[in-house]
Formats: structure tokens, C-alpha cells, sequence
């Protein structure tokens, strides 16, 4: 079973153009956290996709890596936005302020947020 797979996993990789070749690497590269591979997907062979007897798979790789490139772009930005705003209104467990550098006195063993026993 596991020569099978990995002859299967073999031929995907050596298809018989090598363009589509490298767009499924950058393509599967993208969902290994490198979606700037699915922006450089869609530059260089975006061109090639557009020709007339451009392979489909390879059309479809092409326009979904640069869906996927804004998506993450968009999940990006979001989160930055948000935590942006978030850390503001964050507060220590013991209720005191954050410091200057966002750490809690707490967790450095600075107890002065408590009552003393």
C-alpha cells in the first residue's frame, strides 16, 4: 500500500509538462503557511495560463492561487486590524495594568497587583 501512494504521489509530480509540474509545488507550498508562493504562482504563469492550449488544471491552479493569495492577504490584514484595537482593552489576570512592553506583572513574579496576605 505505501509503494502504491508513493508511486501515485510520484506520478502527480512528473506530469507531463513542466510547468504544471511547478505550479502544483508552489501551489501545495502555499497551504505549507507560504501563501506568498500563491502570489508568485499567479505571476509567473500567468501568461501561460491565458495561451490556447494551456493545460486546464494549470488554469485553474493559476486563478485559484491568486484567490487564495487575497484570501490570505484579507485573513491577514484582519487579524492585524483587530489586534490592534484589542490590546488596548487587554488587562492583566490580577486586574492591574500592562506594562510599558504589554507583559503582565503577574507573570514576571512582580506581585504588586495583589493584597498582601
Amino acid at each position: 500500500r505505501v509503494a502504491a501512494a508513493l508511486a501515485a504521489v510520484r506520478a502527480y509530480f512528473t506530469p507531463p509538462n513542466e510547468d504544471l509540474r511547478a505550479v502544483r509545488m508552489t501551489w501545495w507550498g502555499g497551504f505549507c503557511g507560504l501563501p506568498l508562493l500563491w502570489l508568485l504562482n499567479w505571476i509567473n504563469f500567468r501568461k501561460t495560463a491565458q495561451e490556447a492550449d494551456a493545460l486546464t488544471e494549470l488554469k485553474i491552479l493559476v486563478r485559484l492561487s491568486l484567490f487564495l493569495f487575497g484570501l490570505a492577504l484579507a485573513i491577514f490584514g484582519t487579524w492585524l486590524a483587530y489586534f490592534q484595537t484589542v490590546t488596548e482593552t487587554l488587562v492583566c489576570p490580577c486586574d492591574g495594568p500592562f506594562g510599558s512592553d504589554f507583559s503582565c506583572h503577574c507573570a514576571l513574579g512582580d506581585f504588586r497587583c495583589t493584597a498582601p496576605p
